[in-house]
Formats: C-alpha cells, sequence, structure tokens
C-alpha cells in the first residue's frame, strides 16, 4: 500500500479524536481509525457521487477488503483531516484509498486501501458500476485507471 501524501487527494473529511476514542495508554484505539475511514468514505460517496446510503437504496458501494497501515500515534484532542480518493474502477469494484491527516502534517499517520464492490440489494448479486458513477468518479479525481 503507498502512502500518499496531503496533496494527492481532493476529497477530505474533518473529524476530532474525542477523548473517549482514546486507550489506557493515551493514544487512539486502533478500531477508531477504522470508524474515521468509514466515515470519510461514506461522505466521499454522499460528496462526490450523490450516492445514497439509505436503508431502501436498490444498489450501492459494499466494502468487500480493507488494508490499512498505522503509521504513527495519534492523542486527544488531536484534529484529523481524512482524505479519500478512487484510484482504480473495474466493472463492477473500486479502489479507495483513505488517509488520516493530523492537524497540518503532510504525511499520515494511517493509511487504507478498500476494495469497493458495486452491489444491487434486491438481487444479492455484484452488478457493473453505473455510467453516471463513473462519470463523477473520473470529474472529480481527474485521471482513474481503469476509467
Amino acid at each position: 500500500m503507498t502512502a500518499h501524501n496531503r496533496d494527492d487527494f481532493r476529497h477530505f473529511f474533518s473529524e476530532n479524536v474525542r477523548w473517549g476514542d482514546c486507550d489506557m495508554l493515551g493514544h487512539v484505539n486502533n478500531t477508531l481509525y477504522v470508524r474515521y475511514i468509514e466515515s470519510a468514505r461514506v461522505a466521499y460517496t454522499h460528496d462526490v457521487l450523490d450516492a445514497s446510503l439509505s436503508g431502501n437504496v436498490q444498489s450501492c458501494w459494499i466494502l468487500a477488503d480493507l488494508h490499512c497501515r498505522f503509521r504513527a500515534q495519534v492523542h486527544f484532542p488531536e484534529s484529523l483531516s481524512i482524505g479519500s480518493r478512487i484510484v482504480r474502477v473495474g466493472n463492477s469494484s473500486a479502489l479507495m484509498q483513505g488517509n488520516i491527516f493530523c492537524a497540518d502534517n503532510t504525511e499520515p499517520a494511517f493509511t487504507s486501501a478498500a476494495t469497493l464492490v458495486w452491489f444491487n440489494m434486491a438481487e444479492q448479486r455484484p452488478e457493473r458500476v453505473p455510467d453516471d458513477i463513473r462519470a463523477r468518479i473520473l470529474d472529480f479525481e481527474g485521471s482513474v485507471e481503469g476509467l
């Protein structure tokens, strides 16, 4: 998984570390990083793709695989900036990178790569990523492998 700096991302989601996010050693518990990335992924889906993730949606992204790397400790009361970007689109899947940055740091404290699958909820099967979603990704990102 390649670490990308802040300048490689166009979409950001802000989050503040809460006191309860930290463990007894005073740093953010490892499970919370995945939650922060999840919130950023949902924001990207809403902001960039104009796609709903409500309970009655017919088709949407589902998370199929997630890889992550912890690069630095994060402590309360840090302000986080979480970058998300889609770097590859296949027939029914996409690869989304997500990085967590502290304050104004250009190097990430956490990196992730998520494989998303466009999924038909009624039929319970993957389906081709719709053309309008592909167009929105390309329009926002500028250059994406597979598009």
